[in-house]
């Protein structure tokens, strides 16, 4: 946006300073230089677009901006003012103040054309009836339109003034026209534009082309919690996430520190195939289904939701990995069987933590740190070194607390990628095996040596 801006005042030095004085040399071929930096830009998106056509439709502007001019036609540099454009559609989409599309803006406009078509058209007849006779000015229909149309743009007289009470009654009303509605009309205007712009989208990538993204089906309250959880993962935060729900209008995203060009809203039903598909499951890393509360429904229909698109996406994509938000577990009884990873039941656990509240008072606190990646410790799962297979847990133990100030809490035996089940709190003479993952409580993720 920078260099756009500079090359837009290199273009007004390059007009307004006469040739042959240096600054103007220095604006001019400063400006090629600028136009070549873009070229190469667009030369670059161009090589990695994986679909040609889409980079015309979203960069003609910009193509334009670049073509090269005979000196006759110096004038036709001003297209690369058109690199404006690109500058107010970044900002808007990036400006979380910029107030949104006018809603019924279309009605609104018909009805304040409506009043200034009305106003110019009294004024024009009005001021032909009363000066018409006495006044040369005044003398056609075609002058009194005129008059009308620019003093109701200029909210003052042009031209001559009306000489006659009712002439000037008349010539007053169209200038507090010209006060009132057509600032309306060019207020409601620009409000569409900056809407329109904010909905351009200047994504490089559309839905087609993500690969290894995170897609949320369902939304309720704690699918904010959950973005901002994704979000603190240094490896996750760089994915496109895709949230499909059928939302009347898109959801809180403003504060979560998460690219906001990296976030896609589809509003559609995610229990459709056709959905899915538009959405990347074929492609995608993780599927994670809430339990939807976009639509008054009961809960056993949103389980059912849920239970009915797991299976879908589980069937379009065998290796992904699928967390499940269930209200009842009895819902989710064949989840499981069909390769769906983990199942949640909120409301269980909360019930779980009040009852273990009640007989230890200050462990919600810790449980809460737990949880969360974004404060204190949490869980990290790793790969033991492979020098302690065959070895007590007791020196894989000390090993984690001395080295990488860990705390060792379970294992878990994976096979071909799959969890098999966590134990916890292992005996310590218990012997590791090649399959066991360590699950234990650190402040960051340990960097733990395979050797």
């Amino acid at each position: 946006m920078g260099l756009i801006l500079l090359s837009v005042v290199l273009i007004i030095l390059e007009l307004v300073i006469p040739e042959g004085q240096l600054l103007h040399d220095v604006a001019l071929w400063a400006g090629h230089g600028l136009t070549a930096v873009f070229a190469v830009e667009l030369g670059i998106r161009f090589a990695v677009a994986q679909r040609k056509a889409r980079f015309f439709r979203h960069y003609w502007l910009d193509l334009i901006s670049i073509l090269p001019f005979a000196r006759s036609l110096r004038f036709l540099r001003l297209l690369r003012l058109l690199r404006i454009f690109r500058v107010g559609m970044l900002l808007s989409r990036r400006l979380s103040n910029i107030s949104a599309v006018f809603v019924g803006a279309a009605g609104e406009l018909f009805v304040i054309v409506t009043i200034i078509l009305i106003t110019i058209l009294i004024g024009a007849f009005g001021l032909r009836l009363t000066e018409g006779a006495t006044h040369a000015s005044f003398d056609t229909l075609e002058q009194t339109l005129w008059w009308s149309v620019m003093s109701l743009v200029a909210g003052e007289p042009i031209g001559e003034i009306p000489q006659t009470p009712l002439g000037r009654l008349f010539a007053l009303g169209v200038m507090m026209a010209g006060l009132t509605v057509f600032a309306m009309f060019t207020g409601t205007v620009s409000a569409v534009m900056v809407g329109r712009l904010r909905s351009m989208d200047l994504r490089t990538m559309d839905l087609d082309e993500l690969r290894n993204h995170v897609v949320i089906c369902g939304w309720n309250r704690s699918g904010r919690v959950l973005l901002e959880e994704l979000a603190s993962h240094p490896e996750q935060i760089q994915r496109g996430v895709v949230i499909v729900a059928e939302f009347e209008t898109d959801p809180h995203l403003d504060g979560i520190p998460m690219d906001r060009n990296l976030i896609w809203i589809v509003r559609e039903d995610y229990t459709r195939v056709e959905t899915l598909r538009r959405v990347g499951i074929p492609y995608a890393d993780v599927a994670i289904l809430l339990a939807d509360r976009t639509r008054e429904r009961s809960d056993q229909d949103r389980d059912a939701r849920t239970v009915l698109a797991a299976i879908a996406i589980e069937r379009l994509n065998d290796h992904i990995f699928t967390s499940v938000e269930l209200i009842n577990r009895e819902n989710g009884a064949h989840l499981k069987m069909i390769g769906v990873e983990e199942i949640v039941v909120a409301e269980e656990y909360a019930g779980s933590m009040m009852a273990m509240a009640t007989r230890n008072r200050g462990i919600v606190t810790l449980v809460e740190e737990l949880l969360s990646y974004r404060v204190g410790n949490s869980f990290f799962k790793v790969a033991p070194p492979a020098r302690f297979v065959g070895r007590p847990v007791r020196e894989l133990e000390r090993f984690l607390r001395e080295e990488h100030a860990c705390i060792l809490v379970g294992l878990d035996r994976v096979v071909s990628g799959e969890s098999q089940g966590v134990e916890v709190n292992p005996d310590a003479a218990r012997l590791l095996e090649a399959t066991h993952h360590a699950v234990l409580i650190a402040r960051r993720p340990p960097r733990v040596d395979r050797r």
